[in-house]
């Protein structure tokens, strides 16, 4: 899971993307939010990822404090899913979820400059 917060507001006020990676396929799923709390973070997960697919054995997430939280650590326990956090300060150790934000971000950019939409 890895956050893109740098966003202009859109017409239904999010400011933020968050996206979800499957490890083994590489499957994405992108959600725009406008509140990023830990509760919110965690609503997002269950809707998008849950709701679909079941509970996933691990969740892998940067050390942002939304995903250290209590809130979505109980979250984890509750689907029985081990919740690891990446080293800090080394893109490696999730270069997967990195390379996505660019190719999502590089998407995103061209919709929104194409005059048409």
């Amino acid at each position: 899971m890895d956050f893109v917060i740098s966003l202009p507001k859109s017409r239904r006020g999010n400011t933020a993307l968050h996206l979800f990676q499957c490890d083994f396929t590489g499957y994405v799923i992108a959600t725009a939010m406008a509140d990023t709390s830990a509760l919110k973070v965690a609503q997002a997960f269950e809707e998008c990822v849950y709701r679909r697919f079941g509970a996933p054995s691990m969740i892998r997430h940067g050390r942002d404090p939304r995903f250290m939280s209590e809130v979505f650590q109980t979250f984890a326990d509750m689907m029985q899913s081990r919740s690891r956090a990446t080293l800090r300060y080394r893109p490696q150790a999730n270069g997967q979820q990195v390379r996505s934000v660019k190719s999502v971000m590089a998407s995103v950019r061209v919709y929104v400059e194409d005059p048409l939409q």
